[in-house]
């Protein structure tokens, strides 16, 4: 990535998803995890920090709402 660790890395989704931290076109992870980038950021940390995220708050395959409770 051009500027990288200058510039924030590009943590995308490689199924579509849909979660208030991701973005609905490109799948790229748009918290606030990755708002906070600086360069001495360590993206080995982001990374886990996003799982733990997903893991308290999963992403739902594209189409079912966040939030909405299927049975």
């Amino acid at each position: 990535l051009q500027g990288f660790p200058y510039t924030a890395p590009v943590i995308s989704c490689m199924a579509r998803v849909t979660h208030p931290n991701v973005e609905r076109n490109t799948y790229a992870y748009k918290g606030p995890l990755i708002l906070n980038w600086n360069q001495n950021s360590n993206l080995t940390a982001l990374v886990k920090a996003i799982h733990e995220e997903f893991k308290l708050n999963p992403p739902l395959p594209e189409g079912i709402n966040q939030g909405v409770h299927q049975t």
